[in-house]
């Protein structure tokens, strides 16, 4: 209980301390009834008690409190009075400087409002802390005789110290209204270069509507530290204001740059985290590409640009940045389905060769080395026609490749019933011994070359189905006999 508490006022000690008397007082009182009225020892029955030894514990136990009590209170009006005498102290060594310097003067302006603002707190203090010791001295607590005198004098230390502010503050007056038109004309001139950063703000900065996002994102960084610097600028002239006592000046533009610049730094957070996401996914080889990220990532572009649209679609000061941005967005999200189609496609060399032609954007075709980039740099959201052509296209021609090779490999893997044609004894050839079989192959393969001869995406396989045909249809008007010959030179 008996702490040293920082935060105790000196009302909490005096009413223990005055507790603590009353407590030692009163119990003097009955000690003194007591001793008159009656014996030390009282008798009950057939005990005798004596109560002397508990009055005089009772009593001492009292005293030890009240001295407990008033070395806390000392100690605290003691650390407290040093404190205020080295503040009075410290400012009247300021006082003797004679500023002739705009920085000097500005510290002892400041020196001098300090003093005559903390007046007030000044005076509560120093009233604590001669309460303080005022209640020590009523109950006879030992204290140091210079730190009353010290604690008892502050009062008029403090109003002196007051007195001296004020008597160098009129003695700057001169001084002062030389520097305080220097800072009139010096707020004017930074109020003119504001004016000129918030016009160029408007017409090449970063919310301007001809600033690509590439460089509105590097204006963003270099605005927020311009404004640093003028934000430091307007608060020194404001203070120069202030201790010169002329109108406080207010700078409209500069906290409308700085409202702009902030909300305008909230959209390119986003379109950075869009553009170093699209460079992530640029190194992706094509041959490796997942379209799984490709799917989140659209997911996660169009959330964003949802959560940008309500607070800046419909703002004029905003619009032409957000719309920068989310057509950006909406790029990447109209080329993901396209992507995804060349990706399950059977695009060959010649189909990207045709793509770069249509887009006319050209880089060197090897599909183990293609990377994500090269296919951002075709821009396919522009060519989505194009591109379902080609991946058409691709389809159909592989899907007539498939057939001519399923052709080829089943006279491959056709086995012929032979038998020898004998005249007499002797051995003539070798013949079919039935050809139907092969006859109705013959035809459907007929069909299906003819087929793939009508189909409008041979053109790339013309050369291996005129072969083929030309051979089917041979087989197909050649007397049953021939047919063997024929078919075995297409075997080999």
């Amino acid at each position: 209980f008996f702490f040293l508490n920082r935060r105790a006022t000196t009302e909490i000690y005096t009413e223990q301390i005055v507790g603590s008397v009353r407590c030692v007082q009163e119990t003097d009182k009955h000690m003194m009834v007591e001793f008159e009225e009656s014996a030390s020892e009282r008798v009950a029955s057939f005990i005798s008690i004596d109560f002397r030894q508990v009055i005089r514990a009772f009593v001492f136990q009292a005293k030890d409190w009240l001295e407990r009590h008033g070395n806390v209170l000392k100690s605290m009006g003691d650390k407290e009075l040093q404190a205020i005498k080295k503040e009075i102290e410290d400012y009247k060594e300021k006082l003797k400087e004679n500023p002739s310097k705009i920085e000097a003067l500005k510290e002892m302006l400041n020196i001098v409002s300090d003093i005559k603002n903390s007046s007030m707190r000044m005076e509560f203090r120093i009233a604590d802390v001669v309460e303080k010791f005022r209640t020590l001295k009523m109950y006879n607590q030992d204290v140091n005789p210079q730190l009353m005198t010290d604690a008892f004098s502050l009062e008029e230390k403090w109003k002196e110290l007051v007195r001296q502010a004020k008597i160098k503050d009129l003695r700057l007056v001169t001084i002062k209204n030389h520097y305080a038109k220097l800072t009139k004309d010096e707020t004017e001139a930074f109020k003119g270069q504001i004016r000129q950063l918030y016009k160029t703000y408007k017409e090449k900065g970063p919310g301007a509507e001809e600033t690509p996002l590439d460089k509105g994102l590097e204006q963003i960084g270099y605005y927020k530290q311009i404004l640093q610097d003028y934000n430091k600028k307007k608060d020194d002239l404001v203070l120069a204001e202030k201790l010169f006592n002329l109108e406080i000046s207010s700078f409209p533009e500069l906290v409308s740059i700085e409202d702009e610049n902030k909300k305008l730094e909230n959209l390119y957070n986003v379109y950075r985290d869009v553009r170093n996401t699209m460079s992530e996914l640029s190194n992706m080889l094509w041959s490796k590409l997942d379209l799984s990220q490709l799917l989140s990532n659209r997911d996660k572009f169009e959330r964003m640009r949802r959560k940008m649209g309500h607070e800046f679609a419909d703002s004029i000061t905003y619009a032409s940045t957000f719309k920068k941005i989310s057509d950006k967005i909406q790029e990447f999200i109209e080329s993901v389905p396209l992507i995804e189609k060349l990706k399950a496609g059977s695009i060959t060399d010649r189909h990207w060769e045709k793509l770069m032609k249509e887009t006319g954007k050209t880089f060197e075709i090897n599909l183990k080395t293609i990377t994500l980039e090269q296919v951002f740099a075709l821009e396919l959201q522009n060519y989505s026609d194009k591109v379902d052509e080609i991946v058409t296209e691709a389809n159909n021609e592989a899907k007539n490749e498939t057939e001519l090779n399923k052709i080829e490999q089943a006279w491959k893997t056709l086995l012929f019933d032979l038998g020898m044609y004998k005249k007499g004894n002797e051995n003539k050839s070798w013949v079919l011994k039935g050809v139907d079989e092969v006859k109705l192959i013959l035809e459907d393969q007929l069909t299906n070359l003819q087929q793939v001869a009508s189909s409008r995406y041979i053109s790339a396989l013309v050369t291996r189905l005129r072969p083929v045909s030309y051979t089917h249809l041979r087989a197909h008007e050649t007397p049953e006999h021939l047919v063997c010959r024929l078919l075995l030179e297409k075997k080999k």
